[in-house]
């Protein structure tokens, strides 16, 4: 196998295994990012999920139903009895088929409460129409200010609070953050409209982040601060009693609860302006991208793509002469020794050599100190090798002998050593 390979290969395996950890650490820890995960069935609920609201808004009407919409959003509404639609994400997106469903399904008196930092190409279009200001597109996103913290209320009087609500973006439990806070600029709001846009929530007593307009027989309700209705901030007084308030705009009825049409947070933060623009128009690629595990394939088969057209673009290499492989000749050396020393007649050293490549063997495979070859070295050796005590003791006692002798070694002596080496090997095994 080439170099060339080897590194292709090298990289792939990193890609796969670089995708495979991060699909892992989203399963591990609670996730700070605004997902906007509802967790329909996921027993995790992130701080800034939607765990809460969906189980408020399931017992909001008691004696009404609550549908998810996670399919097929057109079909749904097409068919669906009056009540409300509600959708909370960073971002909206719905094809043309869902926008003139939820606007048919407004039309015939219902409701619609959508709270997201940027709506839907299809209804922005239609309810921002540069009617008021012709020198912005603001319909393809909201303003936004930068900060930590945000004061919001509402205009209404039965609403209204004479301490604004306060909310803080926190990161890591008690770490605050800065971040944009967005709202409706004040040219959303002329009298030459077609929708005229009604405020109806404040920030920071200047701007406007809830609004209504009216649409056939039926009102949509817009909210510029989706985050104010995740999991973190439901989960305190003054978060769940402003949500309250929002909410009482519905009428009763059955609640449609859209969790199919939002944008992947992963795709809405690669847009650098807002988490409307780039999934405006429909694509071959929006399913794709729109399911996490066809994305994250998409992307490894672009990077393998890119790998190999790294690789294959390099100068080609001439073609490098195979070498013979190096023998180990050592073996071979040693039976060379072992016959010298049988020939001569000389048992003695032949037995001392073999009991050196012994203690070696024994060194390399147990790891244990051959220096001293007394009881603790006999007990340990048998325990690791699982070889009979007797063995080891005949090993060490007859090369003892043969070391202290002067006359030399017979053959018997020679045969019987070898014979014990043998067993030792073969229990070992």
């Amino acid at each position: 196998m080439n170099n060339k390979r080897i590194f292709l290969y090298v990289g792939v395996v990193i890609v796969l295994l670089t995708a495979a950890f991060a699909l892992l650490m989203q399963g591990s820890g609670h996730n700070w990012r605004e997902t906007y995960a509802d967790n329909l069935e996921d027993k995790k609920k992130d701080p800034y999920g939607v765990f809460v609201l969906r189980n408020l808004l399931k017992d909001y009407f008691p004696n009404e139903d609550f549908v998810v919409l996670k399919d097929s959003v057109h079909l749904q509404l097409d068919t669906a009895a009056s009540g409300n639609y509600v959708f909370l994400g960073g971002g909206m997106y719905l094809d043309s088929l869902g926008s003139n469903a939820l606007l048919d399904f407004v039309d015939r008196g219902n409701t619609a409460l959508v709270l997201t930092r940027s709506i839907d190409y299809e209804l922005s279009s239609l309810f921002f129409d540069q009617t008021c200001d012709t020198n912005y597109y603001w319909y393809d996103y909201y303003h936004s200010q930068n900060d930590t913290l945000v004061e919001v209320n509402f205009i209404h009087p039965n609403l209204r609070r004479d301490r604004a609500y306060r909310f803080q973006h926190l990161k890591k439990k008690s770490k605050v953050e800065e971040r944009d806070w967005y709202y409706f600029n004040e040219d959303y709001f002329c009298e030459e409209a077609v929708y005229p846009i009604t405020p109806l929530g404040t920030y920071n007593e200047v701007q406007t982040n809830f609004i209504r307009i009216p649409y056939g027989d039926g009102f949509f309700y817009l909210h510029s601060m989706p985050s104010l209705f995740t999991n973190i901030h439901l989960l305190e007084e003054e978060g769940l009693s402003y949500t309250e308030k929002v909410c009482s705009h519905l009428k009763e009825g059955t609640i449609y609860w859209d969790v199919k049409s939002k944008i992947p947070t992963r795709i809405a933060e690669q847009m650098n302006y807002n988490y409307n623009r780039g999934l405006s128009t429909e694509h071959p690629l929006k399913y794709i991208l729109s399911q996490a595990p066809l994305a994250w394939a998409w992307y490894i088969l672009l990077t393998m793509g890119l790998l190999y057209l790294v690789f294959r673009a390099k100068r080609r290499q001439r073609m490098i002469p195979v070498t013979e492989k190096n023998e180990n000749t050592s073996l071979a050396f040693i039976s060379t020794i072992g016959r010298m020393y049988f020939l001569q007649n000389n048992h003695r050293h032949l037995l001392l050599q073999k009991m050196q490549l012994f203690l070696g063997e024994v060194r390399d495979r147990y790891k244990i100190n051959t220096q001293e070859l007394d009881e603790p070295f006999v007990q340990k050796l048998a325990t690791r090798s699982k070889v009979d005590v007797r063995i080891i003791n005949k090993i060490i006692l007859m090369h003892q002998n043969v070391q202290k002798s002067t006359t030399g070694a017979s053959d018997n002596t020679l045969i019987e050593f070898h014979q014990e080496m043998e067993r030792f090997w073969e229990q070992s095994r």
